[in-house]
């Protein structure tokens, strides 16, 4: 399936008395897609459906979701006429895969209702159509400086026309997060003057809270499993010597978890080690 290259989209959206620039992942339409609606999403507190949605006593419950502060670009494209849908969803369930991750998609009675989407996730009455006529995907990219996020609803709707409704979200990374509740994402083996600092005006405040310490590295498949325990379980132990030697009013009070790869990569890090510590009561 031959692309149509879209330039990377550079969209100006004002925050309160200030204008920011605002990056979003090229997303490419396969040829004879039209763009027919587009819309620029102010910063917001956006819900991104990451699990099946299912009708529970007249009410639609979602499996799972995500809360991303974030803004955004959402777009209607029409696809010809000739084009099947199934095969459409699969190119960019392949193209998705190829440059992030794919975190949910579903095929079509697999997906709920056809008017929850229309009507009350995407509010595009558009894109109501049979509920074995749908699919759906949502994907994450991560560059360093942004977290993107990529939802894709493909529809044939009640007039056989051949919708892909877009919508990306884009949010801005932060390594050194502040509060400590929501945790503090350290990159390379230890921990700097300043994140010390701050855990112990944190603590000093927090006095009875424990401080959980979670290492994860992000391997290739060539690594061997015993491996990647060894390594990340090792880069454990010395933040943890760190800390103790750092803050000795620590004693106690951490708690401590390996794992070999995290599912998401925190926002904002790059590194191929890193740490995520927060305090908890």
């Amino acid at each position: 399936m031959r692309l149509n290259l879209l330039g990377a989209l550079m969209l100006c959206l004002s925050c309160a008395t200030n204008i920011r620039a605002q990056a979003y992942f090229e997303l490419p339409l396969v040829d004879n897609a039209n763009v027919v609606q587009e819309s620029i999403l102010k910063t917001s507190d956006f819900r991104v459906i990451t699990g099946m949605p299912k009708r529970i006593s007249n009410a639609t419950r979602i499996e799972s979701f995500e809360r991303i502060q974030a803004s955004g670009l959402a777009r209607l494209v029409r696809l010809s006429q000739n084009q099947d849908i199934e095969s459409v969803y699969r190119h960019y369930l392949s193209l998705l895969k190829q440059e992030g991750s794919v975190v949910f998609s579903c095929e079509e009675r697999n997906c709920g209702s056809s008017s929850f989407w229309a009507n009350e996730e995407f509010d595009d009455r558009q894109l109501y159509g049979r509920d074995s006529d749908q699919y759906y995907l949502v994907a994450r990219i991560d560059s360093g400086r942004y977290q993107h996020w990529v939802q894709i609803y493909f529809v044939i709707n009640g007039r056989k026309d051949r919708f892909m409704y877009v919508r990306q979200l884009s949010a801005a990374g932060e390594v050194d997060i502040t509060d400590w509740r929501k945790g503090f994402v350290v990159e390379g083996s230890e921990l700097s003057a300043k994140a010390i600092m701050g855990l112990r005006r944190a603590l000093s405040s927090a006095p009875k809270s424990l401080l959980y310490v979670v290492s994860a590295t992000e391997y290739d498949a060539a690594t061997p499993a015993q491996k990647a325990r060894d390594t990340t379980q090792a880069r454990l132990k010395d933040i943890v010597a760190q800390l103790n030697s750092e803050l000795p009013e620590l004693e106690g009070r951490i708690k401590t978890e390996a794992r070999g790869d995290l599912s998401t990569r925190p926002l904002g890090a790059t590194a191929q080690h890193w740490f995520v510590l927060y305090l908890r009561d």
